[in-house]
């Protein structure tokens, strides 16, 4: 008669230890369901089974990763694959507001669909579009062909109010703020590694062209990256079939015909009128500050310390950790110790006094340690702000609500760096960092006036 051994996520026992002491008696491993695998073992006369289960928790933080890994390697070829092609920086400019104005569009648009078809649907089709999208880019000739690629990525790339929902599905309402941190680690992590690989292989793309007798700014020329990303997606896709399994049961999901004539700015309307609004607007105004931030930030260090583009991405390598670190690890810490309700007003009040020291900084120590509070703020803050509208969200309207939050997370990427850009360039140096500061200054008011009311 067959034996198992399951192991769940939280493990009865050491799974990895397991398999390494029983390495010479493995002989195949099946798929045997979307979160199970199992392992044949000849000292179980190939009858017993040993059975290890995966966490969706941590199948959703791969999806998300990777997802973002595809996106962040295209981030240091899209203003030069802009300009190669004949586009100004004014261009480079529309090309990621593009970007960011399908989020703004689409967000609420998937994350509806995903509370009446289910998230796993909704997170396959992204993962294909994405490809697509990337596919395209990397095969551009010229802007016209690039701004529909890009407008694509917008399109499809707007999914992670349906992630964030899967996460509010498969989390009680106690662990809801500390889980959403793992999404954002997983999007810390993406923009880490991303970037990097993303410019090792803008240096690999022209020779390979080159080997191949391929055009310069062809997928095998300087379009190699996106390409790259694009199978990165194709990846992703393939492995969500096998391994993602769905969040959201049918008692929870919404009847379609009951939701389908709601427009994107009725969602809007509906939503502002429920005791979540508040934090939404918190969080489009952390947004904000941070997009007025990144825009700017390799301005003001070149100005103030002589970076060129070596030292600007690794300090924007050293932000995405501590992010990364806050988010995935710090804040799982933090919240049972403070509670939400400081962990909300400590978060946007490191954030101000942050950016404000980075107006002022005239030396790296000064920008290293500037930075790493900021960070830390910013760490602190969405996963706080994400999993308290989560909680007071009905479970039948998750990824509705999380998509109208994205959707004013990607208005303030579209505002912030507009908003920084002019005021660097018109006023100073340090004027987009004095702003951003009142802005989190403005969303600690907010919190104080809420918390002192509640």
């Amino acid at each position: 008669m067959a034996k198992e051994f399951c192991l769940n996520p939280k493990g009865e026992a050491n799974a990895a230890e397991l398999i390494r002491s029983r390495a010479k008696d493995i002989t195949f491993i099946a798929l045997v369901s979307p979160t199970s695998f199992v392992f044949s073992s000849k000292v179980c006369n190939m009858g017993q089974m040993l059975k290890l289960k995966i966490s969706p928790m941590v199948i959703i933080f791969v999806t998300v990763f990777i997802d973002l890994l595809g996106f962040g390697i295209i981030l240091p070829l899209s203003p030069f694959y802009t300009e190669f092609l004949g586009g100004t920086a004014f261009e480079v400019g529309l090309l990621g507001a593009s970007y960011s104005l399908m989020q703004f569009i689409f967000a609420p648009f998937w994350g509806k669909l995903s509370d009446q078809f289910g998230r796993r649907p909704i997170l396959l089709m992204s993962n294909l579009g994405n490809a697509i999208a990337f596919i395209i880019f990397a095969s551009a000739e010229n802007l016209t062909m690039l701004f529909v690629a890009r407008i694509f990525q917008g399109v499809f790339g707007a999914n992670i109010s349906v992630a964030q929902a899967y996460m509010a599905d498969i989390t009680s309402i106690k662990d809801r703020s500390k889980n959403m941190g793992l999404i954002g680690a997983a999007f810390g992590l993406g923009f880490i590694f991303g970037p990097a690989i993303g410019a090792k292989l803008s240096e690999l793309g022209p020779s390979v062209g080159a080997v191949w007798g391929y055009s310069p700014h062809g997928m095998f020329g300087m379009g190699f990256p996106a390409l790259i990303s694009g199978l990165v997606c194709l990846v992703n896709f393939v492995l969500s079939i096998f391994i993602l399994p769905e969040s959201l049961t049918k008692e929870n999901r919404r009847r379609f015909f009951a939701a389908k004539k709601a427009t994107h700015f009725s969602l809007m309307k509906k939503v502002f009128q429920t005791n979540v609004s508040w934090l939404i607007g918190l969080f489009f105004l952390a947004t904000f500050a941070m997009a007025n931030m990144e825009v700017t930030l390799a301005l003001l260090t070149q100005a103030k310390l002589g970076y060129g583009i070596k030292q600007t991405g690794q300090l924007f390598a050293f932000i995405g950790i501590i992010i990364a670190f806050t988010q995935g690890v710090l804040i799982r810490k933090a919240l049972p110790r403070f509670g939400e309700k400081k962990i909300l007003l400590y978060g946007p009040l490191l954030s101000s006094l942050a950016l404000l020291a980075i107006g002022f900084v005239t030396s790296t120590p000064q920008i290293m340690i500037a930075t790493a509070f900021l960070a830390i703020g910013s760490g602190l803050s969405n996963p706080a702000i994400l999993g308290a509208i989560s909680k007071l969200t009905d479970p039948k309207e998750q990824g509705e609500v999380m998509g109208i939050t994205q959707s004013f997370s990607s208005l303030a990427r579209i505002l912030g760096p507009s908003c920084g850009g002019y005021l660097f360039s018109k006023v100073g140096v340090a004027a987009p960092y004095l702003a951003a500061s009142g802005v989190m200054f403005f969303a600690v008011i907010i919190v104080l006036k809420k918390n002192y009311s509640s």
